[in-house]
């Protein structure tokens, strides 16, 4: 059972879906135990009503509304891991989310208002809240899974990482336009935020064009939510035919309506953190069509190289809510949760729901956590932090309008040589 608490995030509850009923893959394994005896009460634990409470951070107003799609996600996995056969079959997951509006002064004081009433977080969304709360988490001894992180995040004791690191979705993304996109000769440029996430980025665009002795026009930075005007001028004076773009939001469409002012023609590369769900039919879709390349793990909405995919889809239908399909954020969730079951499910099982007790599973005990190919591949994440080996395939997609979340798969599972040895840096 799935129970939300969040005051600014109004989630319907939703039915349970029994495993027999899923498309796709079946996902449980065994049902968390009770090693004998009851399990000791701890912060976001009652062993009494078998419930746990998981915190999540993840805007969900303003530009970034559509980000409830990843809480959405997570509420899919959830209820097929407390339903009948699941992992936490007979527990009832309580998810609270709080809308940080991808501020960290503002995810601050909503952290430091929860942390005492939940077993740990799940869905962290943004590098520069994560950096801002680093210390508060090290300090109370508490886990965090990201929605995403850069190299810095990646063995951090307090994190648990999901999903290739952002930057090897830039590396790959430069590496399949030179080499399976016939772009080896043409000028590489990039504009990135300036913030801990673009200073990532434009590393990671170093390394690529470096390793892959590409010619490098500029390299720009531009700070929220800027209409590229200056930097446009730069990139197009330095002859660039490559742009690769480090920010979140709405930025390929603000992007891409100064472009067509400006007359700007370049190849746009960019990730799932530059996706909104108006791509294909919002400002600027017109040019992002024949323009943009985005790279994103797993596959297209309604399509099932990935084998997670039909069952995500398949527990989302029982929400009772309306479900706009998308790229990646569902997706991203699902992930998520499933890595957050997986260590409740070791704990419930070590008959230790502490906040050290989730750290030693997080820490020495999950080994190879399967993606259900929606994820870059396997996460290897070894017997200590020191051994984590994130994955890096990475799937291609043109916008297109004719899909429904507006991205159209051109290549699944791209194995970028130079995104993996960026992440074994």
């Amino acid at each position: 059972m799935v129970k939300h608490l969040t005051g600014l995030v109004a989630l319907a509850a939703i039915g349970t879906l029994l495993l027999a009923g899923c498309a796709g893959t079946p996902i449980a394994s065994e049902p968390a135990g009770n090693t004998g005896g009851e399990i000791a009460a701890a912060p976001g634990f009652d062993p009494a009503t078998k419930t746990i409470r998981i915190g999540s951070l993840v805007p969900v107003s303003g530009v970034f509304a559509g980000a409830v799609t990843n809480l959405q996600g997570m509420q899919a996995y959830f209820d097929i891991a407390t339903a009948v056969g699941g992992d936490l079959e007979g527990y009832t997951i309580e998810l609270d989310n709080q809308d940080t509006k991808y501020d960290p002064a503002t995810a601050i004081p909503l952290y430091n208002g929860m942390k005492d009433n939940v077993s740990m977080f799940s869905m962290m969304l943004g590098a520069p809240i994560i950096d801002a709360l680093l210390p508060s988490m090290e300090d109370e001894g508490i886990l965090g899974v990201p929605a995403g992180i850069i190299p810095k995040f990646l063995r951090e004791p307090n994190l648990l990482p999901t999903f290739p690191n952002l930057n090897a979705y830039h590396a790959a993304a430069v590496d399949y336009a030179a080499n399976e996109k016939g772009m080896k000769d043409a000028v590489f440029c990039a504009t990135t935020t300036e913030d801990v996430f673009g200073d990532s980025i434009l590393d990671a665009f170093n390394f690529s064009t470096e390793d892959l002795a590409l010619t490098v026009g500029t390299t720009v930075k531009f700070a929220g939510n800027t209409d590229f005007t200056a930097q446009i001028i730069e990139l197009k004076d330095k002859g660039c035919e490559v742009v690769l773009m480090g920010g979140v939001g709405p930025v390929m469409q603000n992007f891409a309506v100064k472009a067509v002012q400006l007359d700007f023609n370049p190849v746009l590369l960019a990730s799932n953190t530059s996706y909104t769900v108006t791509i294909a039919t919002g400002p600027g879709a017109d040019w992002l069509k024949e323009h943009a390349l985005f790279a994103v793990t797993g596959t297209e909405w309604g399509a099932d190289e990935a084998p997670g995919q039909p069952t995500l889809e398949a527990s989302l239908a029982t929400q009772g809510t309306e479900i706009v399909p998308t790229a990646n954020a569902y997706q991203t969730g699902f992930v998520n949760a499933k890595v957050t079951v997986d260590v409740l499910a070791k704990a419930i099982s070590n008959g230790d729901m502490s906040r050290a007790g989730i750290l030693k599973v997080a820490h020495e005990e999950l080994g190879d956590v399967d993606d259900l190919g929606m994820g870059g591949g396997t996460y290897s994440y070894g017997t200590s932090v020191e051994d984590r080996v994130p994955p890096h395939l990475m799937s291609f997609f043109t916008v297109s309008s004719d899909v429904p979340a507006g991205l159209a798969l051109e290549t699944y599972n791209y194995d970028s040589k130079v995104a993996a040895k960026l992440e074994l840096q």
